[in-house]
This record gives C-alpha cells, sequence and structure tokens, in this order.
C-alpha cells in the first residue's frame, strides 16, 4: 500500500512536469534514477509512459530514458532482449554521459546478450561494465556494481571458473561494503565456500565459515549465522569428524529458526534431512538413519538417498532392503551419470565459447600493439625526414643566394631574347588559327556525312545490352529450375512437412547453402553482405526457395513468434522496412 500511493501521485504528476519541457523532463528522470533503487516497479511504469514524448526529447533525455527502463526491467526480473537497443544506448554512453552512466549502459547490453543466451558477449559486456565504474568518485553507483559482480560470479561459477569467480565474490563484497550493504557483504563473504569447495581447500571453508558467523551475530542476523553451517557439516561427516559434525548440527538446529515445533525444517532445505541421516549411520543408528534418509526423498539427491539407504541396511542384515536399494542406487547413480555427463558437455561447449571469445580478444589486443609499434616507428621516421629536410634546407638556400646572382645576369639576357620570340610566337599564333578554322571545318563535315553510321553503332551497341541482359536472365532462370531438381531440395521439402519426423542436420544446412551459392549466386552476395546472422540467413534462404513459413517452423524448428520476429529482422535488414509482410515479394524482386 505504501508503494501504490507514491506510484499513483507520480502518474498523476508526470503530465504536469513534462508540461515544463526540458526541464520536466530532466526533473522527471532524475526522480526515476532515484526509484530504480528504491522502486523498479515504479521506474519502470514511469518510463513507460514518459517514452510518448520522446519526441519532444533531446538525444540525451531520449537515450537516459531507455536506459532507466531497460535497467528497470532488469530489476523488476523482466526479460531484455532488444539487443539493437541496448547496443545504441552502450554506443551512446561511450562518448557521453558519467563514468556511471556508462557502467549501467553496459550492464544493460550485458544482461541482453544473458536473456538471448549468448554466454561469450553477456562476460565482455559485464566486465566492461565493471572497468567503465570510476571508484574515486564521490557519487560512484556501487548498487549497480554490486549486481554487475554478482551476474559475474554466477557466470563463472556456471562455466566452472573457480579462481575467477573467488576473485569476483571478493570484489562484490567490497563494493557492498561501499554501498553500506551489510547483508550482501557478508553474503559474498560466505559464498566463498562454494569456490573453495571447487577447489578442494576444505581448510579454507572453515575459516570463513567461522568468520561469517562472526560478522551475522556481530550484525544481529543469529540465524543466518547458524545457516552458514550446512557446508561444514557436510565436510565433517565426510572427513569421519563425528564430535565436530555432532556439534555443528545442535548449532544449526536450535539456531537456524528453519525448523517448526514438530522438529520438520523449512521446504528447500530437506538436504539436512540426508546430511543429519549420515552422521546418525556414521554414529552406529542405521535405524535413526533411515527415518532421515526417508525424510529427505525428493530434494533432488536420489543416489544419494538410495546409497544411504543401502548402507543403513548393510549394517542392520537385511538382504531384501539391501537388494532393493543396492538396485535402487545403481538405477539412480546411471540417471547421475548421465545428468552430469550432459552438464559436463554443456561447460564445455560455454568454455569453449569463452575461451574462443577470449582469444580473439587477445589477438585483437596483439594487432592493436602491433599498430602502435608501427605507429611509432612511422613517428620517429617522420622526425628523422623533417630533420634532414631542414639540414637540407638550409644547405639548398645558401647554395640559392649564389646562383641568385648568376641568374639575374642571365634575366637581362634573357629579357632581351624574349622579345624577339615573342614576334616570332605571334606570327606563329595567326598561323595555327588560321589552321584551326580549316581542320574545324573538315570535321563538321566528316560528322554530317557519317551520322548514319554512328546512328547504327549506337543501336547495335543497345541490342547487344539488350541480348546480353536476357542471357543472363535465361541462365539464372535456368540454375533455378535446376536447383528444384536436386536431391537437396527434395530432401528439404520432404523434411518440411509437419508430419515428418526427419529434421535437417548441419551437413544438410551445408548442402543447401552450397547449392543456394551455386543456383542464386546475386542473392547469396547480397545476404552474405548484409551481415545476417545463421537463423536469419536460413530463413531469408529458404523462404527465396520458395518454402512457406509453416515449412519453415518445421524445417528450423522455431516457433511461429520466432519466425515472425526473424522475418521482420531480416526485412529490416535488408530493405530497411520494419515490417514482416512483405518480404518475400521484397526477396523475388530483388534481382
Amino acid at each position: 500500500m505504501r508503494k501504490i500511493i507514491p506510484f499513483t501521485l507520480t502518474l498523476l504528476l508526470l503530465p504536469l512536469l513534462l508540461s515544463c519541457g526540458h526541464g520536466g523532463y530532466r526533473a522527471t528522470l532524475n526522480h526515476i534514477d532515484t526509484l530504480l533503487r528504491t522502486d523498479p516497479s515504479t521506474a519502470l511504469a514511469i518510463t513507460d509512459s514518459l517514452l510518448q514524448y520522446e519526441s519532444n526529447m533531446s538525444r540525451a533525455e531520449q537515450m537516459r530514458t531507455r536506459l532507466y527502463r531497460g535497467v528497470a526491467r532488469i530489476r523488476t526480473y523482466n526479460p531484455v532482449t532488444d539487443d539493437s537497443t541496448a547496443t545504441a544506448i552502450a554506443r551512446y554512453y561511450d562518448s557521453h554521459g558519467t563514468p556511471n552512466d556508462r557502467m549501467m549502459a553496459y550492464y544493460l547490453l550485458g544482461c541482453t546478450y544473458r536473456d538471448l543466451g549468448d554466454t561469450p558477449m553477456q562476460l565482455e559486456c559485464l566486465q566492461k561494465a565493471a572497468e567503465s565504474a570510476d571508484t574515486t568518485r564521490n557519487d560512484c553507483d556501487y548498487y549497480t556494481m554490486v549486481s554487475i559482480y554478482g551476474h559475474l560470479a554466477n557466470l563463472y561459477h556456471k562455466q566452472v571458473l573457480p579462481e575467477e569467480e573467488l576473485s569476483v565474490l571478493k570484489k562484490l563484497g567490497e563494493s557492498a561494503k561501499k554501498d553500506n550493504d551489510t547483508i550482501t557483504e557478508i553474503m559474498a563473504y560466505k559464498l566463498q565456500m562454494g569456490s573453495c569447495y571447487l577447489l578442494k581447500d576444505t581448510d579454507r571453508i572453515f575459516l570463513i565459515s567461522d568468520t561469517a558467523q562472526i560478522l551475522y551475530k556481530q550484525n544481529g542476523y543469529n540465524e543466518l549465522a547458524a545457516r552458514v553451517l550446512v557446508t561444514p557439516i557436510s565436510i565433517s561427516i565426510d572427513r569421519g569428524d563425528y564430535s565436530k559434525a555432532k556439534e555443528l548440527l545442535r548449532i544449526f538446529e536450535n539456531e537456524s529458526g528453519l525448523f517448526d515445533t514438530d522438529g520438520n525444517i523449512e521446504k528447500g532445505w530437506e538436504y539436512f534431512y540426508y546430511n543429519k541421516g549420515r552422521y546418525l549411520l556414521g554414529t552406529g543408528k542405521p535405524d535413526s538413519a533411515i527415518i532421515f534418509f526417508r525424510k529427505a526423498s525428493g530434494c533432488g539427491i536420489d543416489e544419494s538417498i538410495y546409497k544411504g539407504l543401502f548402507n543403513a541396511y548393510i549394517r542392520k542384515h537385511e538382504p531384501d532392503s539391501i537388494a532393493k536399494y543396492g538396485q535402487l542406487f545403481v538405477n539412480a547413480n546411471d540417471s547421475a551419470w548421465l545428468a552430469k555427463n550432459s552438464q559436463t558437455v554443456a561447460q564445455m561447449t560455454a568454455m569453449y565459447d569463452y575461451s574462443r571469445h577470449k582469444k580473439q580478444a587477445e589477438e585483437n589486443a596483439v594487432r592493436a600493439e602491433h599498430a602502435e609499434r608501427i605507429r611509432t616507428r612511422l613517428f620517429s621516421l617522420l622526425l628523422a625526414v623533417i630533420l634532414a629536410s631542414a639540414y637540407i634546407y638550409n644547405k639548398v638556400r645558401k647554395r640559392s643566394k649564389e646562383k641568385i646572382s648568376h641568374i639575374s645576369q642571365l634575366y637581362q639576357k634573357t629579357n632581351l631574347l624574349l622579345a624577339d620570340t615573342s614576334s616570332e610566337l605571334n606570327r606563329l599564333k595567326e598561323e595555327f588559327q588560321r589552321r584551326t578554322d580549316e581542320d574545324t571545318t573538315a570535321l563538321n563535315e566528316y560528322k554530317q556525312e557519317n551520322a548514319d553510321a554512328m546512328d547504327e553503332i549506337q543501336r547495335l551497341n543497345s541490342a547487344i545490352d539488350n541480348y546480353r541482359k536476357q542471357m543472363e536472365r535465361t541462365i539464372e532462370d535456368r540454375m533455378e529450375k535446376e536447383f528444384f531438381t536436386t536431391d537437396c531440395y527434395e530432401r528439404f521439402r520432404k523434411m518440411s512437412d509437419s508430419s515428418e519426423k526427419t529434421k535437417p542436420g548441419r551437413k544438410d544446412w551445408n548442402t543447401l547453402t552450397s547449392l543456394f551459392c551455386q543456383h542464386f549466386p546475386k542473392h547469396h552476395t547480397y545476404l552474405t553482405a548484409s551481415n545476417l546472422r545463421d537463423m536469419q540467413y536460413r530463413y531469408a534462404m529458404l523462404a527465396r526457395m520458395g518454402f512457406d513459413d509453416v515449412q519453415i517452423m518445421t524445417l528450423t524448428d522455431k516457433s511461429k513468434q520466432q519466425i515472425n520476429k526473424t522475418k521482420q529482422q531480416v526485412n529490416r535488414k535488408l530493405f530497411g522496412q520494419d515490417t514482416a509482410k512483405n518480404l518475400r515479394q521484397n526477396l523475388k524482386q530483388l534481382y
């Protein structure tokens, strides 16, 4: 209710603020800047309303409105996928605004690539956003820096890069501290346990756990302090240190605030039951361990639970249960192996993308360094040329003075000769004019006599040009008809049937693209020069071949919404038309 009142009041006052011209826009934008942190939902609503006045804004006000709108969408958990707008904003703030504006612009672009699934570009933009921050300024936006480092930490965690994740988490904690966000500062420190676990540095995990507990308690977060113990409890049991595990379990159960009066833990924390079962099994209490293993069922660790039950029934010497849970453990282990294998492949793919992108960046840096060396050498060479030129100039100047005296004497003699020569020149001019008049008369007579021949030559040239164009069209028509007789086209036509289960693979697409290049060479050249993405190129190619949208949806395994969006993007890139309606007609009439 508290947010509804200022939100409504702001929208009611918005026209009044904007009626003040640019001053009103600036005041509203300054207000939105504050709301981005305190109430992003209201900030999003205001920026949406503000865009209807965009034609009255200056360029700077337009870009700031779109920047704030994008960040408001991020902070209200709405997807941002308009990479062209986000890219335009980032480029604008490369040379305008403050370091905070530049950081926020690249943060927006990074989140856009995140929602588009482009991990390498997401990483590059988030890194550039962090680099854009000016921490020497009093108004540095540490709130946004916390978000940037949070995204980077999550990205490195998914890429299984613990060293990089650890470094970013430290920066996250430092930014949170400068932003007076104590809870995030401690959380960033606590999250370092995950990186240390991947690095197998278990001793450091206990040190981080102890320190995090102290920091939480000093700031009055006793329950959060106890919840830090989940990882130390698991490691203590792994080590067989049951006395340590017992003490940590006691603190967790009594101080975490996660248990109800019946001893049941809050939903989402059921993993605790598994660790409690492992502790009880390790201390010789298989019956109690079985109870807790069963309570852990459904928390996503079936393999570990079945293994725990299998070991518990071995202790109890119950063959039927041993066989039952032994088989369940084997089945779950196979499923887990497949899942981990798929995850590993996905991580390797992401790592490859990241490594390839990083390699490209390093190659660009090497080229830039090489270019700088060349510039330095050219400057040195230019300086040497200037100095040498100055020396030569002085030497030549001295010699010139000596020659001037000699030339002055020759000048007097030349003047006398010039007078005689001028008289002869006038005579020659008169003779030249007479002969020119005679030649002009002869040329006009020749042109008149050969006018018919010139017209015939022009007609023949026109006929030859028309014949050449006709032959080109004939050849193109023949190449197009030949394409529709190829096995590849027939295979794609069959696969375009919605009832057909076979989908084109990479080899099929490569073959089709090669044939398109051969039989539609002008279209291929035009599409390639337009820098279309793979999906955009495939759509344009299939559309030119005569496939309709339903067939293209089947061949590319894309939804109708995705196809319509791709059509609009292709039409905008190729023909400058922000619509999807007449793309096929444009492609057909291209050549």
